[in-house]
């Protein structure tokens, strides 16, 4: 009997269900804040780079069309969130920064991390925490692997992959 048959459930089925929970959770999360899913983590992505970011670069990180990102940041710009600037470093390009109202809900958000965090580790502790990032590596390691047929080229482990967005528990 293969794994996912029978009493067994598979292990994608159990993984994509724990990452929908953690999904309907940050998208809760952001309605609370009157954001939708998508404009707060833009908004997170932007307050993380203090010197601004580009719509391409939002969108690279985030792995979206630069359309809808587009479209997300003309929302947070008419809501006072975010303004687009041209860059220092090429006058050609604009990039995103928060405004004052922005860097207000960004540093609202990393407090309600920070305190997630902390419940977290009471709960888990610092070794089986290490233990769980662990096992995430090799979990996408294994997949890009059966995927691919070869090794991935982006250590997810890293601090700038998806491992650092979970760190800071942002589903």
């Amino acid at each position: 009997m293969t794994q996912g048959q029978g009493d067994k459930q598979n292990y994608f089925d159990r993984l994509f269900a724990y990452y929908a929970q953690l999904d309907e959770i940050y998208g809760s999360y952001a309605k609370s804040h009157g954001e939708k899913y998508l404009s707060l983590w833009v908004l997170e992505e932007i307050g993380d780079s203090p010197e601004g970011l580009s719509q391409k670069e939002i969108a690279d990180k985030l792995f979206a069309p630069k359309q809808t990102i587009s479209s997300v940041v003309a929302g947070l710009v008419e809501r006072g969130m975010v303004k687009t600037v041209p860059s220092r470093h090429d006058g050609r390009s604009k990039i995103q920064l928060l405004t004052p109202k922005g860097q207000k809900l960004f540093t609202e958000i990393r407090q309600d991390y920070a305190h997630a965090e902390e419940l977290i580790a009471k709960k888990l502790g610092a070794e089986r925490i290490e233990q769980m990032f662990e096992s995430f590596a090799v979990v996408n390691e294994a997949l890009a692997h059966a995927f691919e047929g070869k090794p991935i080229a982006k250590d997810y482990a890293s601090s700038d992959g998806p491992a650092k967005k979970a760190g800071e528990i942002r589903g």
